[in-house]
């Protein structure tokens, strides 16, 4: 090279320099025109500066790294967190310190990963990035993501979170030992695929897809890692600052990242098209110069173009190829799909991973791939490739016969359907979620619910003769928003569906079945018991005979409805026959069995069978944990919580108050991991705690629980629901366990306006308020409207619940009282001996419901001057309700003051 080419490459490379990087390609080659000596001898300068610049940067963070680590090591050594202990420091960063640990409980033998908020860095902002890690991680339970085991804060405030500890080799590096083919590479690459697709459809986008973030462990499974930059598709709407650093790799950014664009699912297609690139070629784009692609332009091509003969002869054989082969195996299909993945332009890639995987796998199965632009020849050549050998034997038979053509077309009218029914759900999918993008959605950026709203409506909206496509991807906004709780919107997208279900007739029943037994648990779930009875009969006589697993869906949706509304019998035969059925498709260790027999206890709990109940439940959860995580309490699947919640609840009926708290406490826990925002079951877990914390006395600690109940219920379901009537029938109980009984009162008239509304004068769920009602103005001295009230519960309890049900007690009691402090002895004693006989048989000894009767009853022997019968329950009415409610509670108060009115010789 001369002087001359020396200087116009250097003046060329400098003015290269100036310009983006994904700009320099394109200039240096206008630049340069003909002359090749100059052009390479620029790239090579271009490739030289760059790995200066990356020496110095790294230089630098190791300087720094090595001594933030020597720090680390010293501050953490020997600390114990829960039941892991700390090995060693494996990294840190700016996002946090990530450490080697162990269990050390002795339970069983497992190493984890430790990440925790990095030494001194105590922002605010940076807490909240990792609570946001830890949040997201917690919702992707997948078997190629990393699991999330636990979480907490150090004794010395640090917070931190358990990982799966992933022994094994990052993809590329895997790839590149087991010298893996082609085919083996893109069989690891399609794992990740579905990690990702899952965290989509999560509404979690990662942005920083690249090799040391994808692992391959000991099973040759691959592992997803490293979720600290990742947004939720809302978050993600907002972006970068245009110029911002921002926390992503800069040797696997994406264009929205370098420019500070809204991010979207398209960058960590981006950034899943690099690193297929690296699989196919060891090298990575970027290092090719390939960074970012252009319409037209395809990059394994240029890259075979660029590749000297000596790095094309080292790749195929690292492949057990000849060398020739390169250009063979990196065919035009596989070439069009990683170029599209990459391009520039965030609209022109794969509008989802789905696509890009079915891309890929129609590829592997000799299909044609939507990345290419072909026409007939194409799609022809494909089905005859894929069909080969058939079709030589049907050739042979049938030379010159139509019959080939006749196949042929239909094979290409097949695949043209599903190529359609492709680019349906595609647009539908890619006009839904860009109402998260501020460009189209001017304002504050809109909320997940929000966008389901909107993508509903679009989806409904959209003319198109595959009205499959449209019904099925209403039904899963559906379910999703149900999911969320947001029960009014979910009813309004199944009827859509619906609507387009019933349009196809009778070739849709078990759609239509379907669509039905959704709306039936939407209505449940609304307190709609009558409209949920009715749809779920209609879905079970829609459901055709095959459709097994249906027909044992709706029987246990439909057992469950019948409880509500006090039709115990039906209910037990239909939950038995789903929990059979379901046996006989599944076997028992499986989840579906698990929620049959959850389903099957709730008639159990109705018919105060809980002995039943907790044995039913027990046998539910040791399926579930056998089939979830080693570590329980990372199992943050929603009936697994609700499972430790109903176990609870059986226990706490039957007085087990010491082995119920800490079920309770369990679910709460788990709820607030599962659930990001309000949810309807965090109030469930929170009213299990509140009120079983009021039955231990501790008024206080339960208002705080039952107040938060009120509040989530409240903002779930409005204030005119039933939930919200629970609740606050929950709270006049706490304000009469504090002698609040005006307090109490006005709760309670609130409750039963809500109550009767709903559910109307005769339900059970009346007689509960009625009662409670009938026990304030009692203790108000109201004795007539007290005494019409508990009257009327019972009137109810006796038509809708079995004989001998524990809670006809509750009435009865309540109905003695109020007879004696009318000074009607006998007939109150006759009532508060049924009462207390049937509290007796079916709540073990020292309960307080117990304690409670015997003082009842002690009262009124005592007012009728019976003091030897009195004398005995009144000291055990005293005993228990002081060790179960407290000295303080009123009840107890009043057993304390009937021992003193007892005559002296009597004691």
């Amino acid at each position: 090279m001369n002087r001359e080419d020396r200087q116009r490459a250097n003046r060329i490379f400098l003015k290269a320099l100036e310009r983006a990087e994904e700009e320099r390609h394109d200039f240096v080659k206008t630049a340069c025109g003909l002359e090749v000596t100059v052009c390479e001898a620029v790239f090579r300068m271009l490739n030289n500066a760059a790995s200066a610049a990356e020496f110095f940067e790294e230089f630098e963070d190791d300087l720094l790294e090595r001594q933030a680590n020597e720090l680390e090591e010293h501050d953490t050594r020997g600390i114990r967190l829960g039941n892991y202990e700390l090995i060693h420091l494996i990294a840190q960063g700016g996002m946090g310190s990530v450490f080697l640990a162990k269990r050390a409980d002795g339970q069983f033998d497992r190493r984890v990963v430790v990440k925790m908020l990095p030494m001194g860095f105590d922002s605010e902002s940076l807490r909240e990035r990792f609570s946001k890690e830890q949040n997201i991680l917690a919702n992707l339970q997948h078997p190629h993501i990393a699991q999330l085991y636990d979480a907490g804060v150090t004794a010395r405030g640090r917070g931190y979170f358990v990982m799966e500890y992933v022994r094994g080799s990052c993809i590329t590096a895997y790839c590149a030992e087991g010298k893996l083919d082609i085919g083996q590479r893109l069989d690891l690459f399609l794992e990740l695929l579905a990690a990702v697709r899952f965290a989509h459809q999560n509404l979690v986008v990662h942005q920083d897809i690249k090799p040391s973030n994808v692992m391959v462990d000991r099973d040759g499974k691959v592992k997803l890692l490293d979720f600290g930059i990742a947004k939720t598709f809302v978050e993600s709407s907002v972006g970068e600052k245009p110029g911002g650093k921002g926390d992503y790799s800069r040797s696997h950014a994406t264009p929205e990242q370098l420019s500070g664009e809204p991010i979207s699912t398209a960058s960590d297609i981006h950034q899943l098209g690099q690193l297929m690139f690296e699989l196919l070629t060891d090298t990575s784009p970027c290092a090719a110069g390939l960074c970012f692609v252009l319409p037209g332009q395809r990059v394994l091509s240029d890259w075979c173009a660029r590749a000297s003969s000596q790095q094309t002869e080292a790749w195929a054989a690292n492949r057990r190829l000849p060398s020739g082969s390169v250009r063979k195996v990196l065919t035009a299909d596989l070439d069009a799909i990683v170029s599209r993945a990459m391009m520039k332009d965030p609209k022109l890639r794969y509008a989802s991973v789905q696509d890009f995987a079915t891309d890929i796998q129609n590829m592997k199965a000799h299909r044609p791939v939507s990345a290419r632009q072909a026409g007939w020849g194409y799609r022809l050549g494909k089905g005859i490739y894929r069909y080969r050998y058939a079709i030589a034997v049907v050739s042979v038979l049938l030379i010159g016969s139509g019959l080939f053509a006749g196949t042929m077309a239909w094979q290409s009218a097949q695949t043209e359907r599903q190529r359609d029914k492709a680019l349906l759900v595609t647009d539908l999918l890619v006009e839904m979620f860009e109402i998260a993008n501020p460009k189209n959605t001017p304002g504050p950026p809109p909320t997940i619910a929000e966008v389901l709203v909107q993508g509903a409506e679009k989806i409904s909206r959209k003319n198109t003769r595959q009205h499959e496509v449209q019904a099925d991807l209403l039904e899963v906004i559906g379910r999703t928003q149900q999911s969320l709780g947001n029960y009014a919107n979910a009813e309004k997208t199944f009827n859509r569906a619906l609507a387009i279900r019933e349009a196809d007739g009778d070739g849709a029943r078990a759609d239509i079945a379907r669509l039905l037994v959704h709306l039936g648990e939407n209505d449940r779930l609304v307190g709609k018991y009558a409209e949920a009875e009715k749809t779920l009969r209609l879905a079970l006589q829609q459901t055709p005979d095959a459709q097994r697993q249906l027909i044992a869906n709706a029987q246990g949706k439909l057992g469950r409805v019948l409880v509500l509304e006090g039709k115990y019998a039906p209910a037990r035969e239909y939950l038995t026959q789903a929990m059979e059925l379901q046996l006989e498709l599944t076997g028992e260790t499986d989840l579906a069995y698990a929620q049959a027999l959850n389903d099957l206890a709730s008639i159990g709990f109705a018919e105060g069978a809980y002995a039943e109940v907790e044995a039913i439940l027990r046998h539910a959860l040791k399926i579930r944990e056998q089939l979830g995580p080693q570590d329980r309490e990372s199992n943050l699947d929603p009936d697994y919580a609700t499972n430790l919640n109903n176990l609870g609840l059986a226990l706490f009926r039957q007085g087990k108050l010491e082995s119920a708290e800490p079920l309770f406490r369990r679910a709460v826990t788990l709820r607030r991991k599962i659930y990001i925002k309000p949810h309807a079951q965090q109030a469930q877990s929170l009213t299990s705690l509140g009120l079983l914390l009021d039955a231990r006395g501790r008024t206080d600690e339960a208002e705080t629980y039952l107040q938060q109940a009120l509040s989530i219920r409240k903002q779930v379901f409005g204030n005119d629901h039933m939930r919200v009537a629970e609740s606050l029938n929950n709270l006049g109980m706490l304000q009469l366990s504090n002698a609040r009984f005006t307090q109490a009162l006005d709760l309670y008239t609130e409750a039963l306006r809500i109550t009767i509304m709903r559910l109307g004068k005769d339900h059970g769920a009346t007689a509960i308020v009625l009662n409670n009602m009938g026990q304030a103005h009692l203790e108000l001295g109201n004795i007539e409207q007290a005494l019409s009230e508990y009257r009327r519960s019972l009137e109810i309890r006796e038509k809708t619940l079995p004989k001998g049900h524990l809670f006809l007690s509750y009435s009865q009691l309540g109905l003695g009282r109020t007879l004696t402090a009318q000074g009607r002895y006998d007939d109150a004693i006759g009532y508060l001996r049924q009462a207390l006989s049937l509290r007796e048989k079916k709540l073990p000894e020292g309960h307080w419901l117990i304690g409670e009767a015997r003082y009842a009853l002690a009262e009124a022997l005592f007012a009728q001057g019976e003091w030897e019968q009195a004398q005995p329950l009144a000291f055990s009415a005293h005993d228990i309700l002081s060790r179960k409610k407290g000295k303080d509670h009123y009840l107890s108060r009043k057993a304390a003051q009937l021992l003193d009115r007892l005559p002296p010789d009597e004691l």
